[in-house]
């Protein structure tokens, strides 16, 4: 399967137009030869050819003739691409849990799973805990399922957080291996076709690939995790930057504070907006004497974590921890509307840990947009929730996966 995708980005006779049937197909789903070559303007002889070919080589399927008219002759046939002919893994390492995902070759879910005990450190340790998660992964599913095998998986997308090089392989925030790519040594470790990429990147292709409203041409994701991201979708086409850096909007220079960011800088826009400011700020007004539902944990000298405080949230609506979130929404909306300024974007996702706090995070963004962005540029600009919430990182890493193999952008020494 793999030497599909290699012909069908070559230079050889006909590669384009089997590139253009295969990637109709899977956008549109099921037409028959006439319904194609019209689409992309070539005679019907020469895709039936590669049609038939695709059918033997298993990427497509016949799906028997359309329901015959009367007196219009014999039906022609319907084709379509092979969902379970290949098969793509996504990892979504996030700090307080490891995401993994699995997607057919037409991005159908075949399996996710959540890891809610991870802790991440940049350390060996938690490095091997990840790749033998992995693998335990992929075995347990080629076990369970008979549609998927090991030669049928053809890439696996890591995602990282921080500055992450998705052409080289390379991070340089975390899991730095020195002299080779990370993708490389992750390969060699699970035995696949490995690429990386910046989770809040993944984060927002996942949101661009499920958007059930159609596709905006021009998009923003802001991930409010423990730490403070941005993914940009440009004419439909993610941005990465020069070197695959672009999106660092949690470490804009915004406040005048102390406070020291995990980037070594003082004043990041993460070190007021981000989960951890809310863990940090939470557990600081409660030990100065404000009330909340946490404060006898603060007591018992119990372990208060993020999600204790988003269940304050959501589940009693305990007003300090609601003060405190509101606060981290009016910051971010703010500069959110300094975003809008800039790129004047179709829609704004908010995605994240601090997402799932809904409309307790989303009206004081809002709001403050509102405020201070420029009417005209913002007034067409959706701002919303992500829909996917924290499988939006992981489905995100799966279609990336699937997407790098059909464009032919693999950078491990498998390709």
């Amino acid at each position: 399967m793999m030497n599909f995708f290699k012909t069908m980005n070559s230079k050889m006779r006909g590669a384009e137009l089997l590139k253009e049937i295969f990637l109709y197909c899977l956008n549109n789903g099921t037409s028959t030869v006439v319904e194609i070559a019209k689409a992309l303007d070539y005679s019907p002889p020469a895709v039936s050819k590669h049609v038939i070919d695709l059918c033997h080589k298993g990427i497509f399927i016949d799906h028997g003739s359309m329901v015959e008219k009367e007196g219009k002759g014999r039906p022609p046939t319907i084709y379509g691409v092979n969902a379970n002919s290949c098969f793509f893994v996504g990892v979504d390492i996030r700090f307080l849990s490891l995401n993994i995902g699995m997607v057919n070759i037409a991005g159908e879910v075949i399996s996710m799973t959540t890891d809610k005990s991870f802790v991440f450190a940049d350390t060996k340790e938690i490095f091997n805990y990840v790749c033998a998660h992995i693998r335990e992964f992929i075995d347990t599913i080629c076990a369970e399922n008979k549609m998927v095998n090991r030669d049928k998986i053809l890439n696996v997308n890591v995602n990282i957080s921080g500055r992450v090089n998705p052409a080289t392989g390379y991070s340089f925030s975390y899991f730095n291996t020195g002299e080779e790519p990370l993708s490389k040594v992750i390969s060699d470790k699970i035995k696949y076709n490995v690429t990386i990429d910046n989770d809040t990147r993944a984060m927002t292709h996942g949101e661009y690939c499920h958007d059930s409203n159609g596709k905006p041409s021009n998009m923003i994701c802001i991930n409010m995790g423990y730490g403070v991201g941005m993914g940009i979708i440009i004419n439909g086409e993610i941005y990465e930057g020069k070197s695959g850096y672009a999106g660092e909007f949690g470490h804009m220079s915004v406040f005048s504070n102390e406070i020291l960011c995990h980037c070594g800088k003082k004043g990041c826009l993460e070190t007021e907006t981000s989960g951890a400011a809310f863990h940090r700020e939470v557990i600081a007004r409660i030990r100065s004497g404000s009330e909340s539902v946490l404060s006898k944990h603060i007591a018992k000298n119990k372990k208060i974590t993020i999600y204790d405080m988003i269940d304050a949230v959501i589940k009693t609506e305990d007003m300090l921890c609601i003060e405190i979130l509101e606060d981290i929404g009016f910051k971010m909306g703010r500069q959110i509307a300094n975003i809008i300024n800039i790129f004047n974007p179709d829609k704004i996702v908010i995605g994240g840990l601090l997402a799932s706090t809904g409309d307790y995070l989303l009206q004081p963004i809002k709001m403050n947009v509102h405020k201070y962005a420029l009417t005209l540029v913002s007034k067409d600009t959706k701002i919303v929730i992500s829909e996917l919430q924290h499988k939006a990182g992981v489905y995100g890493a799966c279609m990336l996966a699937r997407d790098r193999v059909i464009k032919n952008q693999l950078y491990t020494p498998n390709n």
